[in-house]
């Protein structure tokens, strides 16, 4: 693994009583945002157990922390919103998703605790603001800015929203991979590990997917024109695991700042017979980065600090609930249509 850099970023405070006394961000009850914050309602997050290691040992500072309004950062509203940043080093303690070629990627996410896991037939519906800085270049060739991910192993992501940077694939998008998979008993097929000896939870297979839902969010060059201003999520879900066809009653609906990009009915969780009622929906969220350059970009340029900011993170059972009218928005005024497949 590369060596870890040891810069202190705008103030941020180690965790190594070698270098203060303060508890890092990362390390604190629901990642230092506090009840009374309007930043995290209706559930709670946590950091992953390598990167508490990493911090811990001093190795990282910078990957993540509450910034306030009071000191002239982004806040969407009331006084606090979460910072999170990327530079080029890898973030995986034992080197798994580091040792992979082209998927290679550094992270800065933090983590759904247990309790708050969605379990199948439940419906939400939840919000979420990102921030672009305004010199924001997405130097890699890919960046997760957020996803719905299974709570086991080898399950893959059910919902993720990537912003790519090359010829192929260039913009804002999401991706939904619960409609086909397949289980295989030996190394992996794209995603968490290279041997399953590596995987997390003694996990026996992997679930390789077979078929994507994507949806084309907008351009790279829209979302650029987004830098230095806030984008709304607002995602009405109700997860089941069986298709329409079987019954199922599930469906993902999704407005970026009011307009409805996505009006899917249909399965939105994998079936993943093997784990029965254990299998349940999480959700994370910050900077997922490949390490690989994107187009016209260097191995340098990716070493520049990549930085979003992340408010206003609420689940709750009604539109109503959600409070649109505090980021400007209303249940009756919300746009109607967006993309079916």
């Amino acid at each position: 693994m590369k060596k870890l850099l040891a810069v202190v970023v705008l103030g941020l405070l180690l965790c190594n009583p070698a270098f203060s006394k303060e508890k890092h961000d990362s390390l604190k009850t629901n990642v230092g945002i506090k009840s009374k914050d309007t930043t995290i309602k209706g559930w709670k997050f946590r950091s992953s157990n390598k990167l508490k290691e990493l911090i811990k040992e001093g190795k990282i500072q910078y990957v993540y922390r509450v910034s306030n309004k009071k000191n002239g950062e982004p806040v969407r509203h009331g006084d606090t919103s979460q910072r999170f940043e990327l530079r080029s080093d890898c973030t995986d303690k034992d080197g798994s998703d580091c040792a992979k070629a082209a998927e290679s990627v550094i992270r800065s996410e933090v983590f759904l605790a247990d309790d708050f896991q969605m379990k199948n037939k439940s419906e939400y519906w939840i919000a979420w603001s990102v921030y672009i800085p305004e010199d924001y270049v997405l130097y890699h060739r890919k960046t997760g800015m957020g996803q719905f991910h299974s709570n086991q192993g080898p399950m893959p992501s059910l919902w993720e929203f990537k912003l790519f940077n090359d010829d192929k694939s260039s913009g804002y998008q999401l991706y939904n991979s619960v409609t086909g998979g397949t289980v295989k008993s030996f190394n992996a097929c794209g995603g968490s590990s290279v041997v399953i000896e590596k995987m997390a939870g003694n996990a026996k297979f992997h679930w390789c997917e077979t078929k994507y839902y994507k949806y084309n969010l907008m351009s790279l060059k829209e979302f650029y024109s987004y830098r230095g201003k806030w984008l709304d999520f607002i995602v009405n879900v109700k997860w089941d695991q069986k298709t329409i066809q079987e019954g199922g009653k599930g469906f993902f609906k999704l407005w970026i700042n009011g307009e409805q990009k996505v009006n899917y009915s249909g399965q939105t969780m994998h079936k993943a017979r093997q784990y029965g009622s254990k299998y349940k929906v999480a959700f994370q969220y910050g900077l997922y980065n490949e390490r690989a350059p994107g187009s016209g970009y260097t191995d340098e340029d990716i070493s520049n600090p990549i930085v979003v900011y992340y408010d206003e993170l609420w689940r709750v059972k009604s539109c109503k609930k959600l409070k649109l009218e505090r980021l400007g928005y209303s249940c009756d005024t919300l746009g109607q249509g967006g993309k079916t497949e």
